[in-house]
């Protein structure tokens, strides 16, 4: 059965098509954020087991992600930036940003520079795709 065309279909963890992504965290020039930044990335389902913590203001080290789908455009990768300002208090969302992989192109590394609402840090996201058909 085929699945339809305005159904969410997740990224899976198969031996299908691969998606590689990176994910560079530049400084935060917000002077209201402070504390600690999380950034979860992946799929809605699974969000919470890829995760960049981080200062608000400090160096991050950029980290890769593997992932595969089966629909680029029906797949997407899922950002959420979050806020904690201390142990004690709720993380507060910055922003959530859903990115089907179809924006990235099959031919080789693409770019992309992305921030949540104007307020955060600057994220680039550099990823590449391959179909496997």
């Amino acid at each position: 059965m085929l699945a339809d065309r305005d159904q969410y279909v997740p990224l899976m963890h198969s031996n299908q098509n691969p998606f590689d992504v990176n994910i560079d965290v530049e400084g935060n020039s917000q002077p209201d954020l402070k504390g600690l930044m999380i950034l979860y990335i992946g799929s809605s389902k699974n969000k919470r087991s890829h995760a960049i913590e981080f200062k608000a203001g400090s160096k991050v080290t950029p980290q890769n992600y593997k992932f595969k789908y089966t629909d680029p455009e029906q797949s997407k990768i899922v950002l959420s930036l979050y806020n904690r300002k201390s142990f004690w208090t709720e993380d507060v969302e910055i922003g959530h940003m859903d990115i089907p992989v179809s924006e990235f192109s099959t031919d080789g590394f693409e770019t992309k520079e992305i921030q949540f609402k104007n307020r955060g840090p600057k994220l680039m996201i550099h990823g590449s795709r391959t179909e496997n058909f």
